[in-house]
């Protein structure tokens, strides 16, 4: 672990814009077309570039800002709700659980009940922009499944 006493040394956490063409490429990747040893060579040169970029602005500590998440889209949530599935065996989707459709019933006061997305606060105040396919925060395969 790095130390310093003459300053206090950064980093940061969490996930860093892609470039457009590893998008792209992680967008064919996800439907099983294009070049393997293409992508992993390109995968490889991104974090270079990113890590690169990090030590430019500064920060003491860089890492690879996630790019080893798949993202077919530049917002795209299914990067972190479904990337352990892709390395973990013994796991299959549930076909009777979707995510985004309500339960039928609300649980009582004090039951802990996954509801769906559907009824998540921020999905219900803001529909449209959850509901735009295009420019909307939602970028994961539909339906989304549980494991």
């Amino acid at each position: 672990m790095r130390t310093s006493r003459e300053r206090i040394l950064t980093t940061h956490v969490g996930s860093l814009p892609r470039p457009d063409a590893l998008i792209e490429a992680n967008a064919a990747r996800e439907q099983n077309k294009g070049d393997e040893a293409a992508f992993q060579k390109m995968l490889r040169e991104s974090v270079a570039d990113v890590v690169r970029l990090q030590k430019e602005a500064g920060v003491d500590i860089p890492n690879d800002g996630e790019f080893g998440k798949s993202m077919g889209h530049a917002v795209n949530y299914g990067a972190w709700l479904l990337y352990a599935y892709d390395r973990l065996g013994g796991l299959a989707p549930d076909t009777g659980f979707d995510m985004m459709k309500p339960l039928s019933t609300r649980p009582k006061p004090g039951d802990l009940v996954l509801q769906g997305m559907a009824r998540r606060r921020d999905r219900t105040m803001f529909a449209d922009v959850y509901g735009d396919r295009e420019t909307g925060v939602i970028r994961i395969p539909l339906p989304l499944r549980q494991w």
